[in-house]
């Protein structure tokens, strides 16, 4: 049963592949459910968003 959530695909260097596995293992180790990538990511753009509102950065 296909989504309507618009799928987008990103590409990452290298090192911010590791970063981000880095965090999803620390996220996993912490949580009693399996925490994905897409979680993370989520995350980290929600709390950037709420920062830059915040502050009036645009």
């Amino acid at each position: 049963m296909p989504t309507k959530n618009p799928r987008r695909k990103f590409v990452f260097k290298k090192g911010t592949s590791e970063k981000l596995d880095w965090l999803v293992d620390q996220q996993n180790k912490n949580s009693k459910k399996k925490v994905y990538p897409y979680e993370v990511v989520e995350e980290l753009i929600e709390n950037a968003y709420i920062i830059q509102k915040a502050f009036g950065k645009t």
